[in-house]
């Protein structure tokens, strides 16, 4: 990774590839690409977009690292599919590109090197080394780059199949920029974890806000299709990915793959 040399090396997954890119999120693809660790959130990530996702599905991946959630999407809503990847970083945003060239899926993976929050402006990035846990700054330091709501960056989609969420922490500002697209949106699946508390919100801010949008919050089941409700008075002491939809029934056709 340090030489540069592990782009030579291609880690393959189930209908697309990805270059050993010099991140951390690559290595521990290059160490676990067929999720034999399934406790693994990028695994958990994949599984769902498969059985959720629908050919010509309409996606949107904010915070979308090296491309992983986006090629998987990519391969399950196929070529009259769209998805749309936001990663902020330039660094991983350059591998975004790259495994996105390498898969031939320009027609319909879209990258937008943008961050996501509540209005337009600029914000900046932390540069750890632990580049998968790089997230908004809070003493303005790090890597400037441009922010867009997702209202203005996603204005001209049409209805969304999924909108998925994973920016450390951050998750409260991007919803509070996306009213108009959570209007036409029928699953958010998003990060919860302490993180939140990084930028001074809980999960029940979370859940109530999206149930203002119409949207109950269920925690899956682990990999069955079924899944529980999720309240405001709950918390996320660990990592976990949580969904939000409107229909709790067709969430669950979907997902045992009878819609």
């Amino acid at each position: 990774m340090r030489s540069g040399l592990s782009t030579r090396l291609v880690i393959p997954k189930d209908g697309f590839r990805l270059r050993f890119y010099p991140t951390n999120s690559s290595a521990q693809q290059w160490v676990d690409p067929y999720h034999e660790n399934d406790s693994d959130h990028g695994a958990r990530e994949e599984t769902f977009f498969r059985r959720y996702l629908r050919s010509d599905d309409v996606v949107v991946d904010v915070g979308a690292n090296f491309g992983l959630t986006a090629l998987a999407a990519f391969s399950a809503v196929g070529s009259g599919g769209q998805v749309h990847a936001f990663e902020p970083h330039p660094r991983i945003f350059s591998f975004l590109v790259g495994n996105i060239e390498f898969n031939g899926a320009q027609a319909v993976v879209t990258p937008y090197n943008l961050a996501i929050g509540e209005r337009p402006g600029t914000v900046f990035l932390t540069d750890e080394r632990a580049d998968d846990q790089n997230r908004v700054s809070s003493d303005a330091t790090g890597v400037r780059v441009p922010m867009s709501t997702l209202d203005d960056a996603a204005s001209r989609l049409p209805p969304v199949a999924l909108l998925k969420i994973d920016v450390e922490g951050y998750e409260k500002f991007v919803l509070r920029g996306a009213t108009q697209t959570l209007a036409r949106t029928a699953c958010v699946y998003f990060e919860s974890s302490d993180k939140l508390a990084q930028h001074g919100h809980a999960l029940g801010e979370i859940v109530e806000m999206l149930a203002s949008h119409g949207f109950e919050v269920r925690r899956l089941d682990g990999a069955g299709p079924t899944t529980t409700a999720v309240t405001s008075a709950d918390g996320s002491s660990e990592l976990e990915d949580l969904v939000a939809v409107r229909d709790v029934d067709y969430l669950h056709r979907r997902l045992n793959g009878s819609a």
